[in-house]
């Protein structure tokens, strides 16, 4: 195995000093802020405030575990984790008009 150097590890620490650089040439990271260094932060106005969901992530996640559960019920077998809130309807529903 071959040994890193400084500048591998540190571009994929997201060094700030490297950021910048890798930002300008179309390397983002996900877990990077959107905002470059340079720029002061934007605030939010009232369009992206508006745009948020009514319901928090911990609400959609119960309802995707009950979703799961009757899932679970009706068809006798554990539903996939990649499948989202409107799969997982349309397949129960699938299921109860078979049986």
């Amino acid at each position: 195995m071959k040994s890193q150097s400084y500048l591998t590890r540190a571009m994929r620490s997201s060094d700030p000093r490297y950021r910048r650089v890798l930002e300008r040439l179309g390397y983002r990271r996900p877990a990077a802020p959107a905002a470059s260094l340079d720029a002061p932060p934007a605030e939010e106005t009232d369009a992206q405030q508006d745009e948020t969901p009514s319901t928090s992530k911990a609400e959609a996640q119960d309802g995707l575990a009950a979703l799961r559960a009757e899932y679970e019920r009706v068809v006798g077998k554990r539903a996939f984790h990649g499948w989202d809130v409107e799969t997982l309807r349309a397949k129960i529903a699938a299921a109860t008009t078979e049986g």
